[in-house]
């Protein structure tokens, strides 16, 4: 609980305090975005992730899941590699596909206990 109050004030003071949005169309969509460019990668979001890689290897060696592990790596590597697409779409993709693996590892260890 201590971590997640501090992934919170970490937000709030780097990111929402002071926080200008304007108005924007992309792709026919009204959205409301920062008015000033990001500065450097989103901190609290990386600090989530690796609390999920660390869960995901915990999870891979006490359980022999996977699946977590997988949908965190592969959540960073995109998030990391610039892929040429003119859409932020592909982000969404990859938070997709985390999504799916944390459900798959549900799954699993879920049909592992009645087993």
């Amino acid at each position: 609980m201590i971590y997640t109050v501090a992934l919170i004030i970490i937000e709030v003071t780097l990111e929402a305090w002071g926080l200008e949005l304007e108005a924007e169309q992309q792709y026919g969509v009204l959205r409301y975005a920062s008015a000033e460019p990001a500065e450097g990668p989103p901190t609290m979001i990386l600090l989530v992730t690796v609390v999920l890689i660390a869960a995901g290897i915990l999870l891979w060696k006490k359980a022999g899941c996977q699946w977590m592990l997988i949908g965190a790596g592969l959540m960073t590597i995109g998030s990391a590699v610039p892929i040429p697409v003119d859409s932020s779409a592909v982000t969404n993709a990859f938070e997709l596909i985390l999504l799916f693996t944390l459900v798959w590892t549900k799954v699993h260890l879920e049909s592992e206990e009645r087993n």
